[in-house]
């Protein structure tokens, strides 16, 4: 088993899910991923 430097067990991913954490570019910017949250859904409820 990997584990990280906090002695936490480290996750491992399916590898047809790496293209979602690969950078993207859209115009001039380049995102790091593919996810995104709107301004609006803060996750309080």
């Amino acid at each position: 088993m990997l584990t990280t430097l906090d002695s936490r067990p480290a996750t491992t991913r399916d590898a047809r899910f790496d293209v979602l954490f690969e950078p993207v570019r859209i115009g001039p910017i380049t995102a790091k991923n593919r996810f995104y949250q709107v301004p609006h859904c803060n996750g309080m409820g």
